[in-house]
């Protein structure tokens, strides 16, 4: 039967260092999405060796053990048309990914489907587009070449027995845990690793850190699942203020309240800086400049309000 299975399926039976799981699979695989993602990561213009190319080969090794199963589920035209599939689509998002970069200067995200047609405005530096990135659209289908080349060899020629599949299955957990791991290890910077990994979504800063592939997920997790900034700092405080006792409405604690910018009638105070403007006054270089800082000296400040504070410590500027 060996024999046999042999001479049917060249190459099938296999070369695999573990009976019955395919350890080579999984690794054409990874390989192939560490390639997709690290040719678009240093065309739109991240370092090849730093730590985001360690998490984008660390993140694609879940991916690989999934699609290793999911094109392993039946005989040999079956896994090979889900093995083509399951190598085209991801070729096909990198190839868009690097096009829409070229055009925009940013990746497109899930939000960007829904003004996907305002895009045919750009058809000609799309087609522009397609020239200028010639050279990494061509390196992006080096792996579908390697797949017809040599990749179909590695196609399970059968179902996985339970073992195997348990074994894959495993494999997936066990990487996407330690990839966890090491992020969380991330928190430094004012926008840090874990941060964009569990809070934010930035585009570029994200493929920038993770890869196109783990960017994907997690715009789409955002978007399944989206996240409601957090009020904190003085937001919080003010929160607190609202419940204090407040002067009635319209008697003349209220007014003077009001008028003295300590806002009782609403629990906020006045939204002010402590500015010196006679200090500016006296250095001001010209009589412009002096005028603009009597008008603001004059100026009656506003009320803070419940969104005062909501981002302290955030950094809203990338």
């Amino acid at each position: 039967m060996g024999k046999k299975l042999r001479g049917r399926y060249p190459g099938a039976a296999h070369r695999d260092a573990i009976p019955g799981i395919p350890v080579c699979y999984v690794l054409s695989i990874w390989a192939a999405l560490f390639f997709l993602d690290s040719v678009v990561r240093v065309y739109t213009g991240s370092r090849p060796l730093s730590a985001g190319s360690l998490l984008s080969l660390l993140l694609t090794l879940p991916p690989s053990f999934l699609l290793a199963s999911l094109s392993s589920l039946a005989g040999t035209g079956i896994n090979r048309a889900l093995s083509f599939f399951f190598l085209l689509l991801p070729t096909v998002f990198a190839m868009l990914q690097t096009v829409y970069f070229t055009v925009f200067h940013t990746f497109f995200s899930l939000y960007s489907i829904v003004g996907a047609s305002a895009v045919m405005e750009f058809n000609q530096d799309v087609l522009e587009a397609f020239a200028d990135a010639r050279w990494p659209l061509a390196l992006l289908l080096a792996p579908l070449a390697a797949w017809f080349v040599r990749g179909r060899r590695f196609i399970p020629p059968r179902r996985l027995p339970l073992r195997a599949a348990l074994c894959l299955a495993a494999g997936f957990f066990l990487s996407q845990f330690a990839a966890w791991a090491l992020i969380q290890t991330m928190s430094e910077g004012a926008v840090s690793t874990r941060y964009l990994y569990q809070e934010a979504f930035v585009p570029t800063l994200t493929v920038e850190r993770f890869g196109i592939f783990t960017a994907a997920r997690l715009d789409a997790r955002n978007l399944l699942f989206p996240r409601e900034a957090q009020p904190s700092g003085e937001a919080e405080t003010q929160a607190q203020t609202q419940a204090q006792p407040e002067p009635p409405p319209g008697t003349e604690a209220a007014k003077t309240a009001l008028e003295a910018g300590t806002g009782a009638e609403t629990g906020y105070t006045a939204n002010t800086l402590d500015i010196d403007f006679d200090a500016l006054t006296r250095s001001a270089p010209n009589q412009t400049i002096r005028g603009m800082h009597d008008y603001f000296r004059q100026v009656k400040p506003t009320l803070k309000n419940k969104y005062t504070g909501m981002f302290r410590g955030k950094n809203l500027i990338w």
